[in-house]
């Protein structure tokens, strides 16, 4: 009997090794396979921040051009009015013009 008892024992106990071997790889696997998720999340993380950056970048340059084009506005209303105080401009244009057409005229 004792004998019977020892090879049952022995046979669990080869059961329940080939059991923790086939355990450890499957650990070993899940391992491998969290390192690599790891390596996939930060790779995602970091074109996350790059993508952040670029439109930090974008709304940038966008607030720049709006910015601009607001000036441009601005300045293209502006312009007939700044020209009219200037002291004599339009009148020198027009004279210069009327010089212009007097010595065209003359040929």
């Amino acid at each position: 009997m004792p004998e019977k008892i020892k090879k049952a024992a022995e046979e669990r106990l080869a059961e329940l090794q080939k059991e923790f071997e086939r355990l450890t790889k499957q650990v070993q696997r899940n391992r491998d396979l969290i390192a690599s998720n790891d390596e996939r999340i930060q790779s995602n993380k970091d074109l996350i921040e790059s993508n952040k950056a670029r439109i930090a970048a974008f709304d940038k340059l966008s607030k720049t051009v709006e910015e601009n084009r607001t000036r441009l506005e601005q300045l293209m209303k502006k312009a007939p009015v700044e020209f009219a105080k200037e002291a004599g401009v339009w009148k020198k244009a027009l004279d210069e013009w009327a010089e212009e057409m007097r010595l065209f005229g003359q040929t």
